[in-house]
């Protein structure tokens, strides 16, 4: 069943993703199910398109916003908490003539932002507008500081001069990265630029440089990584053990290998500086990325508003769809 809700006469909560996810998904909408929490799953990427929208303005300022699913229609002013798992596009583009696409998905993503806004007057895991600004990574970096946790020097530059000038203050040790994902797929798979150790010989030949600004920061001698799920103060660490990390790659996404996730407890002050920066970027949930230096020190590299945690869950146990439901359930004042 494309869609999958509990028929009760108040839709609760609204759980935002896409047609293909699966795994996360399922958990969250299982647990609550089985709490019996009236819940309704939006594929976005039906939206607007199979899901039928209808909103209307009246001219004393009252506002109606209605998505009509095959079998029934919802009233947003009935969801009283959401979830912003992930956002697709809308899968109609496809199917409309090259030479209205852009037209179509303009007006496409002017309804789903009236949608994004109402659901903004209730608590969110996370709000659009929030998740936005902090995927900015500067903006998390900064925040990072803010809260306490060591950062790695950053530049961001189209300029060769400026490249050049780090990679030597840095004794040309390096990495560079992009700002942002070149595709997005749940598998991984499709176009990626990942993190990639920076030699010499390619300062002058990244072609990428000359249209495109990048990520550079010092290459960091590791013990290991860690992916954290942040939810709402709590924290479920990973930790990519020293057989795992030690590959030679920079970024573990890569792997041409099977991680063992290993269950990891983080120190009491580097859990409450992860909540510190997440107030500050006014976020409920993150996967944060640390990695823990051979001195033992722990430094952050980046947090992502809508990350992925389902390996966490699968591999180690931790109860992080649970975590995020029971959130979910006591915003909506179900508890």
């Amino acid at each position: 069943m494309t869609y999958f809700w509990v028929k009760l006469k108040t839709i609760m909560i609204l759980c935002i993703t896409h047609s293909k996810d699966y795994y996360n998904i399922d958990l969250v909408m299982a647990y609550l199910q089985n709490k019996q929490i009236p819940a309704l799953r939006l594929n976005t990427d039906l939206f607007p398109g199979e899901i039928k929208f209808r909103y209307s303005l009246s001219a004393q300022g009252s506002e109606s916003l209605i998505l009509d699913f095959p079998d029934f229609s919802l009233d947003v002013k009935t969801v009283r908490a959401s979830w912003l798992r992930k956002i697709w596009a809308p899968a109609i583009i496809d199917q409309v003539d090259e030479t209205y696409q852009k037209g179509v998905k303009a007006e496409a993503n002017t309804a789903r932002q009236l949608l994004w806004d109402a659901l903004e007057q209730n608590p969110c895991i996370d709000a659009l507008s929030k998740v936005k600004l902090a995927e900015h990574k500067f903006t998390q970096l900064r925040a990072a500081q803010k809260a306490g946790l060591t950062i790695p020097a950053s530049i961001y530059t189209t300029s060769s001069t400026m490249l050049h000038e780090f990679y030597h203050a840095q004794q040309g040790n390096i990495i560079g990265k992009l700002h942002n994902a070149l595709s997005f797929s749940m598998e991984g798979t499709g176009q990626a630029l990942y993190t990639t150790p920076i030699e010499e010989e390619m300062l002058d030949d990244l072609d990428m440089l000359e249209i495109s600004p990048m990520i550079f920061q010092p290459r960091i001698a590791k013990a290991y990584e860690l992916r954290v799920a942040y939810v709402n103060g709590q924290c479920f660490a990973g930790k990519i053990p020293e057989t795992n990390s030690a590959t030679g790659s920079d970024d573990w996404r890569n792997k041409q290998i099977q991680i063992n996730w290993e269950a990891y407890e983080l120190p009491t002050q580097v859990q409450a500086q992860l909540h510190s920066m997440m107030q500050e970027l006014g976020l409920y949930f993150g996967a944060v990325d640390l990695i823990c230096d051979e001195a033992g020190n722990y430094i952050f590299l980046e947090v992502n508003p809508c990350g992925e945690w389902g390996m966490l869950q699968k591999e180690i146990g931790f109860p992080i769809a649970e975590t995020i439901a029971q959130n979910l359930i006591n915003f909506a004042g179900y508890a």
